[in-house]
């Protein structure tokens, strides 16, 4: 590879200004500008494609470059540009100060730009690829599975060792990377190279921005990494001349600040859902406002739409909402409808949203937090009805019908498949709350349950009853919940109530107060009597004879 030198050359080609390395001016003229309108006809490989820069991969005289073609997306984008240097020119002129203070990066050969009065009209880079490298999270997913032990375990802390001694030297080298994260790390046998410079400053690093930084990386490592892995990650990092009390206080810091990276992003995907994005789409079918994921068409919202109006049979019916399962490009799909609301809730409603939309925000609040749910495919609403779709999970049970039939092991069931369900709800509704959500329904029927091979599947449902927050839910709250799953605690054995109140509240020191298991035991009973009651009376609605 040729050496990079300070002499650039500057030519004008396409109606770009380019800036670039001598040694490819030839290769830049002849095979890859050329191509740059429409990269895939001249053989170009499309790695992304986004509402912010698409990137591709093309081959070029025995190498392979990477094309990344920046978009604007407004008027005031274009205006910030004119004061502030694009994000092809700052990704250039970052990544080769970075190689010159021996931080490893890929190679950029070129940039261009087209201005008109000033102002960005475009912006592309190209860099050169670094073959037969993948990303960190990719190597630590599929190389490093959870549990490592012997050589692989040596292996791994290998790896994290030189990641931190990296992002060591980087931060000595007076280089912040505002955007680390294991996509932006490759790894190529036993050399690392850091990608995505465009949202790197320069200058003195101070310790909490250096906090800051370990906490955005690990924000979404968190489960490829024991919090062993972590902590040795932070050790490398901080040197072995660091005390141990030092170490513990560091490492309390980065856990706040990669708390608070991955709360910002969970609220920022979750936005998406309600906005002109990569994965969503907006706008009018049959005259209803639509919100829908890209990959549904809006013609299978109007259909679907239509045969649940015309379905006889519902899955579900009661004077809140309808639920049908209808059959739509070859898919199956829920289709729920809600019940028009009285008129003070639509006026609160213009405020807080239709019940649908705040499903489908609720829903998409889940998946970003890889909390299963059925996938959501659209909403509609328009003058008081709104309506959710979502993919239609098949043999799927509710908690409620699952736990009467299981919970009582038949002649010759081991009682321990039992026992670990018990444990694994418990650790779905603990998921829940260490994610800062609750669910004000957390009842027994709002959770499905699905086989799953050797094990089951826990789908939360009724999402509008999901509430985000700044916190994880009180004492209180969380009381509440446990207690409003009647099922688990009512109908199975006292020490499987135990079992799962144990398992959710392990290393929770708040929980040791019996007094907790009595409130919640009491909540549970209440909600059972309750049912019972409300059960009674419908068969006694129903039966003429029972009434006299």
């Amino acid at each position: 590879m040729p050496e990079q030198t300070a002499k650039l050359t500057r030519f004008r080609f396409g109606g770009l200004n380019w800036v670039a390395e001598p040694y490819a001016e030839e290769m830049l003229r002849s095979r890859i500008l050329p191509g740059l309108e429409h990269p895939e006809d001249a053989g170009a490989e499309t790695v992304k494609r986004s509402t912010t820069r698409a990137i591709y991969r093309l081959e070029a005289e025995g190498r392979a470059v990477f094309i990344k073609q920046h978009r604007l997306r407004s008027a005031r984008e274009r205006l910030k540009y004119l004061v502030v240097r694009s994000r092809a020119a700052a990704e250039w002129a970052t990544s080769r100060t970075m190689a010159l203070r021996g931080i490893p990066v890929p190679r950029a050969i070129a940039f261009g730009e087209r201005r008109v009065a000033g102002i960005l009209c475009e912006a592309v880079l190209i860099t050169e690829e670094i073959s037969d490298a993948r990303p960190l999270s990719e190597v630590l997913e599929k190389d490093f599975a959870p549990g490592t032990t012997g050589t692989a375990f040596r292996s791994k802390r290998a790896l994290l060792r030189a990641v931190a001694e990296l992002i060591r030297r980087t931060h000595e080298s007076d280089v912040l990377h505002c955007d680390l994260h294991g996509g932006n790390i490759l790894v190529k046998d036993e050399s690392l190279f850091l990608i995505d410079l465009h949202r790197t400053r320069l200058g003195p690093v101070s310790d909490r921005r250096r906090a800051a930084n370990l906490g955005q990386f690990l924000a979404f490592l968190r489960d490829l990494l024991s919090p062993g892995d972590r902590m040795h990650l932070l050790r490398s990092y901080r040197g072995d001349d660091d005390s141990e009390p030092s170490l513990r206080e560091f490492a309390r810091s980065v856990g706040r600040f990669a708390t608070r990276v991955r709360e910002r992003r969970y609220v920022s995907r979750a936005k998406r859902c309600v906005k002109r994005s990569t994965g969503f789409r907006h706008g009018r079918v049959q005259g209803l406002r639509v919100h829908r994921r890209a990959d549904f068409p809006a013609d299978l919202v109007g259909e679907a739409i239509e045969k649940h109006r015309t379905a006889e049979a519902a899955l579900k019916q009661d004077h809140r909402s309808r639920v049908t399962a209808v059959e739509v490009g070859g898919r199956p799909v829920c289709v729920k409808e809600f019940a028009r609301p009285a008129p003070l809730k639509r006026i609160a409603d213009l405020a807080r949203g239709s019940k649908a939309m705040r499903a489908w925000r609720g829903a998409h609040a889940l998946a970003v937090r890889g909390i299963d749910t059925p996938r959501p495919l659209a909403m509609a609403e328009a003058g008081g009805r709104s309506y959710l779709l979502t993919a239609f999970v098949s043999e799927a049970t509710e908690l409620k019908h699952f736990a009467a039939r299981h919970c009582r092991p038949g002649p010759g069931e081991p009682a321990r498949r039992w026992h670990r369900f018990v444990r694994l709800a418990a650790e779905f509704v603990r998921r829940l709350h260490d994610h800062r959500v609750y669910h004000r329904d957390l009842s027994a029927k709002n959770i499905l349950v699905r086989e799953d091979g050797a094990g089951w599947q826990l789908l939360l449902v009724d999402t509008g009853d999901v509430s985000r927050r700044r916190r994880p839910p009180s004492l209180s709250e969380r009381v509440r919940n446990l207690g409003q799953l009647d099922q688990i605690y009512v109908k199975p054995a006292r020490t499987d109530r135990l079992r799962f109140y144990r398992r959710y509240s392990r290393g929770r020191p708040e929980f040791d107060d019996p007094a907790l298991l009595a409130r919640i035991d009491a909540i549970s009973r209440e909600r059972h009597e309750h049912w019972l009651e409300s059960e009674e009376a419908k068969r006694v609605g129903a039966d003429p004879e029972r009434q006299l």
